[in-house]
């Protein structure tokens, strides 16, 4: 699947967020999926309102101890994996 850079994705309502003995894991139906802080930044700034590109930009000036574009390309493959999976959509 192609990440589309001009729209904006929001968090699948259907997704839950939780943290649980210092570990993150997004829920979906019955399965748990584990991110890291970073995804985890990712995956709430999905709120339907930034494209992937604001995302990266974002997320490049929160973790400044990781090198911007890499920070960057990371935002962009989380998005990328969310959609995937269906726990981000874009929006229409």
């Amino acid at each position: 699947m192609d990440l589309n850079l001009q729209v904006s994705y929001r968090r699948a309502f259907y997704v839950r967020r939780r943290r649980l003995k210092n570990r993150i894991y997004l829920i979906h139906l019955a399965r748990l999926i584990e991110i890291d802080e970073l995804s985890s930044y990712v995956w709430l700034l999905c709120d339907g309102s930034r494209n992937p590109l604001q995302v990266a930009k974002l997320v490049a000036s929160k973790f400044q101890e990781i090198d911007a574009g890499q920070a960057g390309a990371l935002a962009l493959y989380n998005i990328s994996f969310f959609s995937e999976r269906r726990l981000v959509l874009p929006e229409s």
